[in-house]
């Protein structure tokens, strides 16, 4: 159910499994069970309820307690795995940037290079989305000369991360077009997307298309964001999954600049806040300070001066990002535009 992203069919068939091995007396092939059902529960809960859900971090959190008494090192990499992307999406970049580093412990430990693969990853995002550019893209080339072990790849595609190297990719192109390269990173989100198309799974396909629109709204160019946005959108609504439904509407709306689309920043407004109450607050900073500089575009300085605000407060709570810079930028732009 989880390949297809089902995942509240899927949290039906765990809880009934992990509602049945709790009938069975304490042993440690029970132990190794409950672990697996765990570390896919965690994130199937988190996906359906939102990042705040307390049951799947409680779920995730015994399953790590777990780990202690079991010998085989990858229940903990994956209960660890599901424990960085609960903090990464709640900008808790510390944590998630602390427990991906212990999955790179393991690696190094156990010899393992596909645990080496999915540290590095998840390293290359969590730099990212705190602006250290040159890490991301380091850490995603260091995963493209790797090897990527089938099945380590398959379950972290289950976790909502895709195929590992794409994901990879994905974050290096932006990484490299926020430190100036537009050119080459438009290159790369050209092979990426192509490569995603042939990927069973989604996430490849929503990956590729999100930060190939994302690189391009930094960089300013609209259409080519509207165009990668709109590539994906009729393929996102055909899936259902409503989280990159939401993430790459929003995305869209704030690349509209015509006449009489002032409406759709405010729909990107909206969805915004929606994916805030479920606790997504990743690279937070950066949509307000996008939805702020369209406010501005649209004459609307009440609006971009409540985003700017908000910004701020984000980054107060969560510690540096990506587009810091900026926001301090637009916060002038407002003043100026207030006679201040």
């Amino acid at each position: 159910a989880m390949s297809r992203y089902a995942n509240a069919e899927a949290i039906q068939h765990l809880e009934a499994a992990l509602a049945q091995l709790r009938q069975i007396p304490a042993s440690s092939d029970r132990d190794v069970a409950e672990l697996a059902i765990l570390t896919l529960l965690g994130p199937a809960r988190n996906m359906i309820n939102g990042y705040l859900d307390p049951e799947a971090e409680k779920l995730l959190t015994r399953a790590e307690e777990l780990c202690r008494d079991v010998a085989d090192p990858e229940p903990l990499v994956f209960a660890l795995v599901g424990l960085s992307t609960t903090h990464m999406i709640r900008a808790d970049y510390r944590q998630a940037f602390d427990t991906a580093t212990r999955i790179g412990d393991t690696a190094h430990t156990t010899g393992n290079s596909s645990y080496q693969v999915v540290s590095k990853t998840i390293l290359s995002c969590v730099s990212l989305f705190t602006g250290q550019f040159a890490a991301a893209a380091q850490f995603a080339t260091d995963v493209g000369g790797l090897h990527d072990d089938t099945a380590a790849s398959k379950r972290m595609a289950l976790l909502g991360w895709g195929t590992l190297g794409t994901a990879c990719r994905c974050y290096g192109a932006l990484a490299v077009s926020l430190l100036g390269y537009p050119d080459r990173a438009a290159a790369q989100n050209a092979m990426t997307i192509w490569e995603a198309g042939t990927s069973e799974y989604h996430f490849d396909i929503y990956h590729a298309h999100l930060y190939a629109g994302l690189a391009r709204l930094s960089e300013r160019n609209w259409l080519a964001c509207q165009q990668a946005m709109s590539e994906y959108l009729p393929l996102g609504h055909a899936y259902g999954d409503p989280f990159p439904i939401a993430i790459s509407t929003i995305i869209h709306r704030l690349s509209l600049r015509g006449a009489g689309e002032a409406d759709a920043f405010h729909e990107a407004r909206a969805l915004m806040e929606q994916l805030r109450h479920g606790g997504f607050s990743l690279g937070y900073s950066n949509l307000l300070g996008l939805f702020a500089e369209g406010a501005l575009h649209y004459a609307n300085v009440d609006a971009a001066e409540v985003a700017v605000r908000e910004a701020f407060e984000h980054l107060d709570r969560v510690g540096p990002e990506l587009w810091e810079a900026e926001i301090h930028r637009l916060s002038g732009d407002v003043l100026r535009e207030k006679g201040q």
